[in-house]
C-alpha cells in the first residue's frame, strides 16, 4: 500500500455520518432562538422576490461566481515528504428554487377579508456548481468537478394543527483526497424523511416525529467499504410553558448498516435521549440549555456511553450585532472505527453595517476522541496497522481541530450580493497509519487548510 493510499484511508476516520433533523419550529419572540443569528435589515435587502407564477407560486434562479485560492489543496501536513501543493480554484455555479409563498407573503398580498392560509407548502431547490482548479499540476486540475446539491420540501397543512412533512436532501461533495493524487473523494449522500408535527391548543404544546433514510456512499469502489444506510426513529417536543421559557425533549433511535465491517468492530444502534430549555432571560440575551444521555450500542468492541450537552448563550447588542457562544458534547459514527466523541468549543458574531453591508465570523475548538479503532486489519489482502503513538504501542487516537471563518458581504441591490471570505481548517493529531509489508512509512493525519475567496451572487 503506498503512503496516498493509507492517507486516503486517513482521512475516512473524520467523516461523520448524516443526522436527521428535527421537524418542529420554535415560536418568535417566546425562547431564546427569537435571538435570531441575522441582525435586522432594510426589508427591500432582505430577499429576492422572484418571478411570480401564480397566485401561491414563485421561481428564484440564481447565478454565482467565485475565485480564490486554496494553499493545501490535498490537506498534506507540509513536512519534506508531503509538501503542500497551492492552486487559484474558481467556482461557477447555477440554481433556482421553485416554491409556495410563505404565509407571510400571502397574507399581506391577500385582499381586505380574505384568509390566504396555505394547504400545502412546498420547496424545491437545486444547485450546481463547477470547481475548477486553476493549475499546471496535472493531480490538481483532475480535482475539478460538479457538485450538485438538491432539496425537495413538502407539508401539507403547514399552518394547522396536525402538519405531515416530506423532505428529501442531496448532496454530491467535490473534495480532493488527502494526498496528492489524481483520484478524488467525491461522495453522495441522500436523506428521505417522513414526519408529522402536532401543535394542539393553538401551538403551546408541539410534538414531532419523523422517520429518515440516508445512504451515504463514496464514488470509489476502492472506498465502497465505507459505504452506509442508516435508519432513524426520532420524536419530540417543545412546551411553551412560561412567555419565554420553552421546555423540549428529543429522542432518537437508529440501525446504521455498513456494507462490511472493514476497520471496524461491529454494527450500531445509537440511541439519543435530550431534555432541555430555551430561555429568553432579558429582550436581547437568550440561553439555550440540552443535557442527555447517548449510546452507540456496537455490537462489537467499545461503545460511546456518556453525557449529551448543549450551552448556549445568545445575544444581542442593538438592532446590527448579533453574539453567540457555548459548548457541545456528542458522538457520531465513524467510518473507521467504531465512533468518534467531540467537545466542542465555539463562537460566532455577526455585524449589520447599515442597510447592506454584513460582517460575520465563526470559531470552533473540538477535542475529538475515538473508540474501537483496531490494532490493525486486513483489507483486499492487504494488513494495515492503526498507531497512536511513535512507539505503535496502541491504536488510541485523539485530535484537536479548529476551524475559523471570517466574511463580508455586500447587498449591491435587491438582487445581487457580493463578497469574500477566509477560512482556516486544522487538525493535530499524533496519530498515523501504515502497512505491515516492508513499508514503514509513517503517514500522519495532520494538516493545516485555508481558502482565501471573492464571489458574487445574484438572485432573481
Amino acid at each position: 500500500m503506498t503512503p496516498i493510499r493509507q492517507r486516503r484511508l486517513g482521512a475516512l476516520l473524520s467523516c461523520p455520518l448524516l443526522v436527521a433533523p428535527g421537524l418542529a419550529r420554535a415560536q418568535a419572540g417566546q425562547s431564546a432562538e427569537s435571538v435570531s443569528e441575522t441582525p435586522e435589515r432594510e426589508p427591500a435587502f432582505s430577499e429576492s422576490a422572484g418571478v411570480k407564477l401564480s397566485e401561491s407560486t414563485v421561481f428564484r434562479p440564481s447565478v454565482e461566481l467565485s475565485t480564490g485560492y486554496q494553499p493545501n489543496v490535498f490537506f498534506e501536513d507540509g513536512s519534506a515528504t508531503e509538501p503542500a501543493n497551492g492552486s487559484a480554484i474558481m467556482r461557477i455555479g447555477v440554481g433556482a428554487i421553485f416554491s409556495t409563498m410563505p404565509a407571510q407573503r400571502l397574507a399581506a398580498e391577500a385582499p381586505p377579508g380574505q384568509s390566504q392560509g396555505p394547504k400545502l407548502a412546498f420547496s424545491g431547490d437545486l444547485n450546481v456548481t463547477r470547481h475548477q482548479y486553476l493549475s499546471t499540476n496535472d493531480n490538481v486540475s483532475k480535482q475539478s468537478d460538479f457538485g450538485v446539491s438538491a432539496l425537495i420540501d413538502v407539508a401539507l397543512n403547514p399552518e394547522g394543527a396536525f402538519t405531515l412533512v416530506l423532505r428529501d436532501a442531496f448532496n454530491r461533495a467535490v473534495r480532493p483526497p488527502p494526498a496528492e493524487t489524481g483520484q478524488s473523494m467525491d461522495r453522495d449522500r441522500n436523506e428521505l424523511v417522513a414526519g408529522f408535527i402536532l401543535k394542539p391548543g393553538g401551538g403551546a404544546i408541539q410534538v414531532y416525529g419523523n422517520y429518515a433514510f440516508g445512504a451515504d456512499i463514496f464514488e470509489r469502489s476502492d472506498l465502497s467499504f465505507a459505504n452506509r444506510l442508516s435508519h432513524t426513529f426520532s420524536l419530540g417536543g417543545r412546551w411553551q410553558w412560561l412567555p419565554k421559557t420553552q421546555f423540549n425533549f428529543e429522542s432518537s433511535f437508529g440501525v446504521i448498516v455498513v456494507k462490511e465491517e472493514a476497520f471496524k468492530m461491529g454494527s450500531s444502534t445509537p440511541l439519543r435521549i435530550m431534555i432541555g430549555t430555551s430561555t429568553l432571560i432579558t429582550p436581547t440575551f437568550g440561553t439555550v440549555l440540552k443535557l442527555g444521555y447517548g449510546n452507540g450500542y456496537y455490537d462489537q468492541g467499545p461503545s460511546f456511553s456518556s453525557y449529551l450537552a448543549l450551552l448556549e448563550g445568545r445575544l444581542a447588542l442593538g438592532p446590527t450585532v448579533r453574539l453567540a457562544f457555548g459548548y457541545s458534547h456528542d458522538f457520531a459514527d465513524s467510518l473507521i472505527g467504531n465512533y468518534y466523541a467531540d467537545h466542542s468549543l465555539y463562537t460566532r458574531a455577526v455585524l449589520q453595517v447599515g442597510d447592506r453591508v454584513q460582517l460575520r465570523g465563526k470559531g470552533e475548538v473540538r477535542f475529538r476522541g475515538y473508540g474501537g479503532i483496531p490494532a490493525q486489519d486486513e483489507m483486499d489482502g492487504r494488513t494495515y496497522q492503526f498507531c497512536g503513538n511513535s512507539a505503535c504501542t496502541s491504536s488510541e487516537r485523539s485530535d484537536v481541530m479548529t476551524k475559523i471563518e471570517a466574511g463580508a458581504d455586500v447587498q449591491v441591490n435587491a438582487w445581487m450580493t457580493a463578497g469574500a471570505s477566509y477560512v482556516l481548517s486544522g487538525q493535530s493529531s499524533d496519530f498515523f497509519l501504515r502497512e505491515i509489508a516492508g513499508n514503514t512509512t509513517n503517514d500522519t493525519v495532520s494538516y493545516v487548510w485555508q481558502e482565501f475567496l471573492v464571489r458574487a451572487v445574484a438572485k432573481f
